[in-house]
């Protein structure tokens, strides 16, 4: 039907079915052109609303914007084109992992939820929407990382395509959902509780290492003499002994290792886990290229496995007998075995690492020093994860203090049998 003309200029009358009533803004933008002499020409756009007022309020306010030069048309772009442009964008910046999962994050989810929608005119409800048809085979913990991805597009909306606005500003994290013990406690009439006995770390985030989750030097001794000669021993002497991380103990090459007088090694390969398979990339930042010295003992082990380390085309220093890396579960298997026959507590490859950083704060390696080894980004990062040891000069003073309080009375009274004695 055609439209009608209202009372305010460049807003329509729609008459609809059974008597219902839409009003159409039209009004003219500024549109890029480059036929044109000025490189722009004015075009017509319309929008429709079911309510006058709300018809008026967007012809007032996008009036203002063209005037202004502020006004941003709605990208016709659809979520999809988005999603996938934001991917390589990524691609130069990002370790393969991270892009492995973005993209399975976009195209199992994302896409299929969302993608056909227009990215101008995605709102806080379809994302609403799409999460509740995600919960449905998904914890609440995945979904809001498929939010934070989605949060990042919606970012690279706005930056690269002149998108308005961030729908995902609107759009609460999900809480975990409640545990049966929850459900049974509120069934018996009792109080759930939801207390934790130490402060809950956020996920993503640095937290402390507890004493339980490192070695004493006791059991890394155990460890080492359980274990077999050859790969078995030198992999994990080397890890025990450098704190190496587990992709970096697995991409470390011979030709960074230096077995001679002043023997180090030169960390500045890790090796990554694909599903496509194994891949030798950069550290995770620029302080984890670092050298670290060999103890004489990690020394002679790796040049006895140097012998028989089977020949691989990347040189690698720890490789099975068909000349591959082991996986990290390979790996912790072969750390357990070993712990059973040593008689110690089964913990990870990590584990090790934590146990290098740990050691050496006991043995009063300077806090720089530690962090310089570990490959840390930032000594903050040694005192957080590790303060329980690095506060151990503090715990010191005030065992003191509480001994010179505790131990007043009975060296004031020897004192004054002193005294007495004298006076005898």
């Amino acid at each position: 039907m055609p439209l009608e003309k209202t009372q305010t200029k460049g807003i329509y009358k729609s008459p609809g079915k059974k008597g219902k009533v839409a009003y159409v803004v039209m009004y003219y933008v500024q549109a890029p052109d480059p036929l044109c002499e000025k490189g722009w020409k004015w075009k017509p756009r319309g929008k429709r609303f079911s309510k006058y007022q709300d018809a008026l309020t967007f012809k007032v306010n996008t009036q203002s914007e063209v005037k202004s030069g502020n006004h941003v048309e709605p990208s016709r772009l659809t979520v999809k084109e988005i999603a996938e442009e934001w991917l390589e964008s990524g691609k130069p910046d990002w370790k393969p992992q991270t892009i492995q999962g973005h993209q399975t994050q976009v195209a199992k989810y994302i896409i299929p939820s969302l993608g056909h929608l227009k990215a101008g005119r995605l709102s806080a409800g379809n994302i609403r929407a799409a999460a509740a048809e995600w919960l449905k085979g998904l914890s609440p913990k995945t979904v809001n990382k498929l939010h934070a991805t989605l949060n990042r597009i919606c970012e690279f909306a706005i930056s690269e395509h002149d998108v308005k606005l961030n729908p995902m500003d609107k759009v609460k994290r999900l809480k975990h959902r409640s545990a049966p013990e929850d459900m049974e406690a509120l069934a018996l009439g009792e109080i759930a509780d939801h207390g934790e006995d130490a402060p809950e770390e956020k996920p993503g985030t640095l937290r402390a290492i507890r004493p339980d989750e490192v070695y004493s030097a006791l059991e890394l001794k155990k460890i080492i003499d359980a274990s077999t000669p050859g790969l078995e021993r030198a992999f994990l002497m080397t890890a025990i002994f450098t704190g190496l991380r587990h992709g970096e103990l697995c991409g470390l090459r011979w030709s960074v290792v230096d077995l001679k007088k002043g023997s180090s090694l030169f960390v500045n390969r890790s090796l990554t886990a694909l599903k496509s398979g194994p891949i030798l990339e950069r550290p995770k930042t620029k302080n984890a290229y670092r050298r670290l010295d060999l103890a004489q003992e990690l020394r002679r082990e790796l040049t006895a496995w140097k012998i028989a380390c089977p020949p691989n085309p990347n040189d690698l220093v720890f490789v099975n007998a068909m000349g591959k890396p082991a996986s990290r579960k390979t790996n912790n298997d072969m750390l357990k075995s070993v712990c059973e026959r040593a008689g110690v507590r089964a913990l990870s490859m990590n584990n090790l690492r934590h146990s290098f950083a740990s050691q050496h704060l006991i043995a009063g390696t300077p806090p720089l020093q530690v962090s310089h080894m570990m490959g840390h980004s930032d000594p903050g990062v040694t005192l957080k994860v590790y303060s329980r040891w690095t506060d151990k000069e503090e715990s010191r003073a005030e065992a003191a203090l509480a001994g010179r309080i505790f131990g007043a009375e009975e060296a004031e009274e020897r004192g004054a049998r002193d005294v007495e004695g004298q006076k005898n």
